[in-house]
């Protein structure tokens, strides 16, 4: 199998109280880089390490700088870091090791990298100016010391002579890229890189539900997931979750203003794996009764009803059991009835029992707690703060979008 076989390319975000960061690369790049932190010299940096790795690399980053650069350089790298460790995969094949010596000008550096797993990083560098541009200068070292980190990989990185700080630095820089494009080069001859498709998956933003939780969740089953609100993006992915929380006439009104429902609907025609959680569940069907009367999606035949008066607690909140209906693949792994975290104050009543694959009973009603037909799917808890059995229901479902 030779490397243009296969597709390394991760897409990470992080978002901080200081930072909101976005990160895309791709490995096996042509040196293409849109770049922008708000730091001038940072972003001159990273165009070098796109340009000389030949990676292609998007970074976006929001950042405290009116305070300073500190936050925004560790999350950039940080999530650089953590991007290239997904790209990597099972890091079957790869050369493993890489050095560059590159000199600028009076200048010369040398980096060197193993991608072991093992994050460890020696930097040797006399910097001659607290700042280059508008870079302070001991933000470099923390820079490569927090990338390394992230990306699980040894790194050593030595200024063998220079005094111009902008050369040391552009130099550092290029070294790191060139040694990252030799460790991380393909050979067949070290063993035959996987062939197991990661999914893409795209959480729907239409203004509402813990957006960031589940691309975390997803994160952390080893699933690149991406959160958009633009439509042609989320047509490029395996598979989309439609995330929710609140009152189902705002949820839908805001997918309908936002043209989403349009999206979700074509993805559900073309084959391509949904899955709704908790109120994303709820307007898959054909409608609601909270506060008024609404329409949903129409996907799913039934509607969303309140609990009775006799339930005697409402919304139902905390941890109760699934009882496994019919085996599914969204199961897989899970043993008996595994519990689950719910918040709702109103459920499904399916038309179509065969859509219903999980069900739940709560103060004496029993309701549908997951759902699957063909390639559409629901769960109406969070699976994202569920622990270990959410996790594992996100990573079926990531499986699933991967088979497509």
């Amino acid at each position: 199998m030779s490397c243009e076989t296969l597709t390394r390319r991760a897409e990470r975000s992080r978002t901080t109280r200081e930072t909101d960061v976005r990160v895309a690369i791709d490995l096996d790049g042509r040196g293409n880089a849109e770049i922008a932190t708000g730091i001038g010299f940072l972003d001159h940096m990273l165009a070098q390490f796109a340009r000389h790795g030949l990676f292609d690399l998007e970074v976006h980053c929001k950042g405290d700088l009116e305070i300073d650069g500190h936050h925004t350089v560790e999350d950039v790298a940080i999530t650089l870091g953590e991007a290239i460790g997904e790209a990597l995969g099972d890091k079957a094949g790869l050369v493993r090791y890489g050095h560059a010596y590159v000199p600028m000008d009076e200048a010369l550096a040398r980096a060197v990298v193993d991608l072991s797993g093992r994050p460890f990083v020696v930097y040797s560098v006399a910097d001659t100016r607290d700042r280059v541009g508008d870079l302070e200068t001991q933000l470099v070292e923390h820079f490569w010391h927090s990338l390394a980190t992230a990306a699980k990989v040894t790194l050593h990185i030595d200024l063998l002579r220079g005094h111009n700080q902008h050369h040391i630095t552009e130099a550092i820089f290029k070294a790191c890229a060139r040694a990252f494009a030799a460790a991380t080069r393909v050979d067949p001859r070290y063993g035959v890189p996987s062939s197991k498709r990661r999914a893409l998956i795209g959480i729907v933003n239409y203004g509402i539900g813990n957006l960031r939780s589940v691309e975390k969740a997803f994160h952390a089953v080893g699933t690149e997931a991406i959160v958009s609100s633009d439509g042609g993006r989320l047509a490029e992915c395996d598979g989309l979750v439609l995330p929710g929380v609140g009152a189902f006439g705002d949820g839908i009104d805001g997918l309908r203003s936002s043209g989403l429902d349009r999206t979700v609907v074509r993805a559900v025609e073309d084959e391509t794996p949904v899955i709704g959680l908790c109120l994303g569940l709820q307007l898959l069907f054909e409608g609601s009764d909270e506060f008024g009367s609404h329409r949903g999606l129409g996907l799913l035949g039934g509607r969303v009803v309140k609990f009775p008066e006799t339930v005697r607690v409402v919304p139902h909140t905390g941890w109760n059991s699934v009882h496994v209906v019919r085996q599914h693949l969204l199961f897989s792994g899970l043993d008996g009835d595994p519990f689950f975290y719910f918040v709702h104050s109103f459920h499904v009543v399916a038309d179509d029992r065969d859509d219903v694959v999980g069900e739940t009973e709560y103060d004496g009603v029993v309701f549908p707690s997951v759902c699957a037909k063909g390639n559409l799917f629901g769960a109406q808890f969070h699976p994202e703060k569920s622990h270990t059995a959410g996790l594992k229901m996100l990573e079926n479902f990531a499986r699933i979008a991967a088979a497509r």
